[in-house]
């Protein structure tokens, strides 16, 4: 990538052709990670200089998404919002990033009213109804609405095939593979990430092939397709790595951390997990950090170190509470009446009902059983 930034500062460019250069430069150090020096460039763009409609619209959103990494995002949004509310055929791509942004911090509820709002004024639009529908269903996978969740993936996905769209058809297929695995349904999802794998080689994006490997990895290893599956992860964490990407390689170390944890690995999964916090914090998105504080819980319940535990797996209890994640939520308080029947802490009957009312809902049977043993022995 280094060498392709050279390469542009040689070639000889006119001044109406300059513009268009800085913005590649521009995408090339968002690629390496190089927020600041990317904004300064972009932010030396005048807008008007770019008569491709296109092209600006594509400078604005990269601008936005700088700003987010840049911990600026009140900057992010002001911009998405100034553009997303002119009259224009194609403004709503720019609520799309909009929604995105609400998804990773947590705010699941404004990125559904928008949806809904934006459906109303596009409906008869097919290529935005389908990104909505496909936003709509990465929102209902955070929230345990797996049904619905995968009717829409669905959905959005058969308009993209339709329209040639195969980037979003591809992230189709890994949300409709998410909800699959997070209802422990993982010989249904093995097919569909098998077909997201070969597209994403058609393709021929680094992000989607590690996207694809790291979910296909690890339902290969739940699968006890171990050797295949630890092929794949680790073929993930390199491409991960190279592209310097701190949200897929925390979901790698995650991952990695679990086997080590199944495998009673102590000190592998405890180093992996030191370094998935980091990583998450890096980011800063609440479920992230969340999934790490329960998966170090349970590090710390290995290492015979009972107040690390309690103390991460409350704060992991109370995130994805406020966050609505039901599923996760649901696994973290089924972990901790565990752990008290273990110590001879009983729960009281009432409260009993409502887990399991709220377990039914989720309709995860796999959860339903685990919930039924411990309430034998209650």
């Amino acid at each position: 990538m280094g060498k392709w930034l050279e390469e542009i500062d040689s070639i000889l460019i006119t001044e109406s052709q300059q513009p268009t250069c800085l913005l590649i430069k521009g995408k090339l150090y968002f690629l390496r990670k190089n927020f600041e020096l990317a904004i300064e460039l972009l932010s030396s763009i005048q807008e008007s200089s770019l008569k491709n409609e296109k092209r600006r619209r594509e400078l604005l959103i990269l601008k936005s998404k700088l700003y987010f990494e840049l911990n600026k995002p009140e900057k992010a949004f002001s911009l998405l919002e100034e553009e997303g509310n002119k009259e224009s055929p194609q403004s709503y791509l720019f609520w799309v990033q909009w929604i995105r942004f609400k998804i990773m911090q947590g705010e699941y509820e404004k990125g559904r009213e928008k949806i809904q709002n934006l459906t109303q004024k596009y409906g008869n639009h097919l290529p935005c109804l389908a990104l909505l529908q496909l936003l709509s269903s990465r929102i209902l996978l955070r929230l345990g609405e797996y049904k619905e969740g995968f009717q829409k993936a669905k959905q959005a996905g058969q308009i993209f095939y339709q329209l040639g769209e195969l980037a979003y058809l591809h992230e189709s297929w890994l949300i409709e593979a998410n909800i699959l695995k997070e209802q422990y349904r993982w010989e249904e999802s093995l097919p569909l990430l098998k077909r997201a794998y070969s597209l994403a080689l058609l393709l021929e994006e680094p992000s989607y092939i590690w996207k694809t490997l790291t979910l296909l990895g690890e339902i290969e290893y739940l699968l006890g397709e171990k050797k295949k599956g630890s092929s794949h992860l680790l073929e993930a964490i390199f491409l991960a790595n190279q592209e310097r990407e701190p949200e897929g390689l925390c979901e790698l170390l995650m991952i990695l951390g679990k086997i080590h944890l199944h495998r009673k690995d102590i000190s592998r999964a405890e180093v992996l997990m030191r370094k998935a916090r980091e990583l998450s914090k890096e980011k800063n998105i609440p479920y992230l950090l969340a999934r790490v504080d329960f998966l170090s819980a349970q590090v710390g319940r290995l290492l015979g170190d009972e107040s690390i535990e309690e103390a991460l797996r409350e704060r992991a209890l109370r995130t994805f509470h406020d966050l609505g994640n039901r599923k996760e939520f649901c696994e973290v308080l089924l972990d901790k009446l565990t752990r008290r029947k273990e110590k001879g802490i009983y729960s009281e009957s009432g409260f009993l009902k409502k887990f399991k009312d709220a377990l039914t809902k989720l309709e995860i049977p796999y959860l339903l059983q685990e919930f039924q043993k411990l309430e034998e022995n209650e």
